[in-house]
């Protein structure tokens, strides 16, 4: 039987694609809780430049 085994450079390149990708979704996460904070629903929104 035989065994699919990868260096260990691509392993450590895969682990870091995951570490990015998952600290670009937690600073996505945090921009999108700021601009909550920032801008709540219950604000009215203004459709004309007159207000």
């Amino acid at each position: 039987m035989k065994q699919d085994i990868k260096p260990v450079f691509e392993l450590r390149e895969q682990v870091s694609a995951v570490e990015k990708q998952s600290a670009s979704e937690h600073r996505d996460w945090l921009v999108d809780q700021a601009l909550m904070d920032t801008f709540p629903a219950s604000d009215p929104v203004s459709l004309s430049g007159i207000d």
